[in-house]
């Protein structure tokens, strides 16, 4: 009886824990329209712009972002910093009241808000942080006060906040920017002088933090080339060139981080078609940073040149949370005598480790609703991003994750398990 009572448990145990690992595969998601109740409305004369409402990033029950009142405040670049906690309605906006013609929230961890805002006296983008010590949301401006004209924040974790910076007078070399805390005082993490950097993802798990992005100039290469910095602290990060992970990579980039996992894009070559090049999603996996093309070509249909071909390809792969990647993909089809012979639409992908693990979140959008992204995922499943409605304007928007019945039941097994673990371990 022992034996079979302890069997039990580990077997229960063992889908507790495994339930995790295949969650994605077995969740629905709800779509959510983020966009604040009577913002982002017709100007007359404004022309609608591309990909300006937003979700860029989650976490906590957090979706941060940015919206614009109407046509012309886009137009004027006066986009607003947004945080919503699930709905449209629960948005409140961070745009201070003076001194800052717009902001724009890009990433959260832990309550602190990451971003940028537009500095209305000097014309400049200034990296920026957003805390709310129970009284509202406070921003501090972590521009350095020398060697930096412009400078953002693109991601947050552990108490650092990374991003990037140029010197000169806006038109200088990139340089891959780390800040702690509230101090205004970076760390430069560029490695190679002369060179662009940036730094676009971050992850810590409390003794060792993990930075991604590019770097132009590994291996004596002009072009960009995805790195990883990693180490226990900002001196002596071990700096990894992603890209001499890929054969045949013509450029790449890498855009988040989560545990040993990195996701971007690279760029290969078309064969047979001399310089053209592709872009495709990709997943850096584990230790070994063992690359994953998460490319669904597997979906293309007829034969290029045939007039009705489609062919899909990756935008790329932009975050990462507990073995569920997010970011978009393309679908090219031909449509001859219609513009340049091609039409496109623009899915948000999620997948799970693989290419053939591909789910089109676009299948949840509302009757009408065009072009999607996701940007953004957090520890709950949830896939934050942006989304084009019937009219064609961009909507900050959120995939809200909910588990299929026979997950919570899985769950629900697990969480005996360890109960009865537990009793097994007190009787003994």
């Amino acid at each position: 009886m022992k034996r079979l009572m302890f069997a039990l448990t580990v077997v229960a145990v063992a889908i507790g824990f495994g339930v995790f690992t295949s969650l994605a595969a077995a969740t629905s998601y709800t779509f959510v329209d983020l966009n604040p109740p009577g913002w982002d409305q017709p100007s007359s004369g404004a022309p609608v712009l591309p990909n300006m409402e937003r979700a860029n990033g989650a976490d906590g029950g957090l979706q941060v972002g940015e919206g614009a009142l109407n046509r012309n405040a886009e137009v004027a670049n006066q986009l607003q910093a947004l945080v919503w906690s699930g709905s449209a309605a629960s948005y409140t906006s961070l745009q201070p009241a003076s001194g800052y013609t717009g902001t724009w929230a890009t990433a959260v961890s832990s309550g602190v808000i990451g971003g940028y805002a537009l500095n209305s006296t000097t014309s400049r983008d200034n990296a920026v942080i957003w805390t709310n010590p129970g009284s509202g949301w406070v921003m501090t401006n972590l521009q350095p006060a020398s060697g930096y004209t412009s400078t953002s924040i693109a991601a947050v974790a552990g108490g650092y906040e990374a991003g990037s910076g140029v010197n000169g007078s806006g038109q200088g070399s990139g340089h891959a920017l780390v800040w702690t805390g509230t101090s205004n005082v970076p760390t430069d993490l560029t490695p190679n002088a002369g060179y662009s950097a940036s730094i676009s993802g971050a992850y810590s798990d409390g003794s060792s933090i993990s930075l991604v992005g590019y770097a132009n100039g590994e291996g004596g290469s002009s072009s960009s080339h995805a790195v990883l910095w990693k180490g226990t602290s900002l001196a002596g990060m071990a700096l990894i060139d992603l890209q001499t992970f890929v054969a045949g990579a013509v450029t790449s980039t890498a855009a988040g981080v989560y545990g040993n996992d990195v996701v971007g894009q690279v760029t290969m070559p078309i064969a047979g078609q001399g310089a053209t090049n592709f872009s495709q999603p990709a997943l850096w996996s584990g230790t070994s940073h063992t690359f994953v093309d998460l490319d669904p070509s597997w979906l293309d249909t007829g034969t290029p040149g045939d007039g009705s071909a489609t062919v899909w390809y990756g935008a790329g792969a932009f975050a990462e949370c507990n073995g569920i990647e997010v970011g978009s993909v393309v679908e090219r089809t031909e449509t001859p005598g219609v513009g340049l012979g091609y039409s496109y639409a623009y899915h948000a992908a999620l997948w799970t480790g693989t290419a053939a693990s591909y789910v089109d979140l676009n299948q949840e959008l509302p009757t009408g609703w065009g072009n999607a992204y996701a940007y953004g995922i957090d520890s709950a499943g949830d896939v934050v991003g942006a989304a084009v409605d019937p009219s064609g304007i961009y909507h900050a928007v959120m995939w809200s994750a909910t588990p299929e019945p026979g997950t919570l039941a899985l769950l629900g097994m697990g969480g005996l398990g360890l109960i009865a673990y537990a009793w097994r371990r007190r009787r003994n």
